[in-house]
This record gives structure tokens, sequence and C-alpha cells, in this order.
């Protein structure tokens, strides 16, 4: 099968590689629609990829084959596929870090991914898509439940208002996901022209460009204090700026992944009562009603998709990403990379 190979740290080709087989309670799954995720970007572009890793891990196709001991699942089956495998036995797992356990591997993370024809997928990590429900909308799915799972730690109360700094992927589904939990006022701060018109579309109130306008004199002037704010976006000085604006006893979620070390102001933060959350990954319950929020129109996920690909152009997507301008998201089709299927 052809799949996109890391060759080097930073760099990544397409290349035939063995097609897996499945193992006793997995399934074979071919991909049919995958997310170009943020992470998968910068780790190329930061030189962080493992030579021969496979990424991608924000995908949906069908069951091509079962392996021994599955009776639940056929072939033919459309599913969305939860990436983070769980033993449910270790410390990180009980505590609900499932993304953290290191028995069980995570498709496209610590185990060869969806940027490819085919995947080997646990049962347990399958959600069945309602009939007729588009795979490149089911493969959004990740990344709604990552925004899902944010707002659950917030501890955000409907009527609350919200500020969500960063209007890529994440920032949006979170702002939809805010609308759902029925939010307060919701202000969100970007860069991108055609990321802030998108977050208005998904139920922003005020969509401010961080280039322009200064957020903290700008809460000033509009009397705006946050008991929650979602940092979507991951630069250095985000929290110096975002716990000016936060509201006594209020609360940071961190969506966004550096590995800059960030400034904060420690006795703002103890002044404040300040909550500094951490959110990575979800549950497999939150990954299952993000299928079905989606499925039934509750959070518009066509608005996260600008553009579809095949994995011949991934490369050079992956480059363009670094700065995506006016792009929200890319789906990846590795079914269309030869113009026909096996």
């Amino acid at each position: 099968m052809r799949a996109l190979v890391a060759v080097s740290p930073d760099s990544v080709v397409v290349q035939e590689v063995p097609r897996p087989a499945p193992s006793a309670g997995s399934v074979i799954v071919r991909v049919m629609a995958c997310g170009m995720c943020g992470s998968d970007v910068h780790r190329v572009q930061n030189g962080l990829a493992a030579t021969g890793e496979i990424m991608g891990h924000e995908f949906a196709g069908v069951i091509e084959e079962v392996g021994e001991g599955v009776t639940e699942w056929t072939a033919g089956t459309p599913v969305a596929v939860n990436p983070i495998g769980r033993c449910g036995e270790c410390e990180t797992c009980r505590a609900g870090l499932s993304l953290a356990c290191v028995r069980v591997p995570n498709i496209g993370i610590s185990a060869p991914g969806a940027y490819a024809e085919f995947v080997e997928a646990p049962v347990d990590q399958l959600v069945e898509l309602p009939p007729g429900m588009d795979l490149d909308l089911a493969s959004r799915a990740e990344t709604v439940a990552v925004a899902l799972e944010g707002i659950e730690r917030s501890g955000l109360t409907p009527g609350q208002d919200a500020l969500v700094f960063g209007v890529g992927p994440i920032g949006l589904a979170v702002i939809a996901g805010l609308r759902l939990r029925g939010a307060g006022r919701i202000v969100a701060v970007g860069r991108s022209q055609g990321r802030r018109d998108a977050a208005t579309a998904f139920g922003a109130d005020v969509v401010l460009d961080g280039r322009q306008v200064d957020l903290v004199e700008y809460c000033k002037e509009n009397d705006l204090l946050f008991p929650a704010i979602f940092d979507c976006a991951g630069p250095v000085d985000a929290m110096w700026t975002l716990q000016q604006v936060v509201a006594p006893n209020g609360t940071c979620v961190l969506l966004a992944l550096t590995d800059e070390p960030a400034p904060i102001n420690v006795r703002l933060a103890i002044r404040k009562g300040l909550h500094i959350v951490g959110s990575s990954a979800y549950t497999r319950e939150i990954f299952r009603s993000a299928v079905g929020h989606l499925a039934a129109g509750r959070i518009p996920g066509h608005l996260l998709i600008s553009e579809t690909i095949t994995l011949d152009e991934v490369p050079e997507a992956m480059v363009r990403m670094r700065a995506p301008g006016e792009t929200v998201g890319i789906v990846v089709r590795p079914q269309d990379a030869t113009g026909e299927e096996e």
C-alpha cells in the first residue's frame, strides 16, 4: 500500500510499505479521509518525526478486514476511529489521561497512522457512522472531541462568557462547542481573515484581529473578564496576556502544543486564584458524542474543511500549512492518491 512516511526527522515522502494485517481484536480500516493536524505539521517542521513514522490521527474510513475473535464488526462498515489507545488499568488511564498510557499505542502518534491507504485499529476504538454520513465530515470528530474535552475541563456553566484565543480548527470547534453548552458572550481572537470569518460562522459574538487589537486594552475598555479562556494558539507570551483578562477564580484551558517555556505572572495568578488546566485528547464518550454532533449538524464540521488533497500532495501541503493563511483545514483522501482503489 501507499503511505506518507517520515524518511528523516524533517522530511516525509509517499512510498510503498507493507499493508497491515489485523491482529486479534482489531480491524483493518480502508482510510477514506484523514485530517491534516497542526501537530503533524509542526513535528516535521521542527525535525521531531521518527524515521519510518506514519502520522495521521484524525480519520474515518470503511472496515476492510476483521481480525481473529472479532464478531461484532463486519467488512464494509463505515467508521470514525478514535486514535487514542488505553489499557484502562494504569495510573494515567484511571486519571482519564489515556493519551499518556504507555501500554497501548496511539494511532498516528506512537503506532502507524492514517496518512496511508490502510491502517489497523482496535475494535474498542471504532465508532460506527450513521447511514449516509459523509466520511470527510466524520474525520473531523477527533478535532471536535479535543474541543469538547477542553470545554468540559473548563467547568464553564451556561450563561458564562468565554474567550477563544486562536481560531484554527480546534479554536473553531471550541466556539461551536461553547454554543452547544449555552455559553454567554463568546469572544474570539485570530490573525487569519479566513479563519476569523469562520469563527463568526461557528457562533462567536465578537471576533478580534490579534494583529491589530490589544486584547488587554480591549477588555478594559469593554469591562470584560472571562470565567473561561481557551488557548488554542500557543504563542509563548499567551499566558502572560490571558491571565490579565481572566475573571477571579477563572480558568485558562491550554489546548495548543508548544515546547517553548512560557512566562506567567505568579503574583497575578495567586491574586486571581487562577486555574490553569491542560487538556489533551478526550474520553471515549466524548469522542462518540463528537461523531453524533457532527452527524446531526449541531456542529458545522464541513466549515472545518477548506480543501481535500491526495497523499501525493501532503508533503507540499505540510510546508504550506506552516503559515496557513486563509486555509481553515485540509482533509487527505488516501484512496485518491493513485486515482483508483486497490
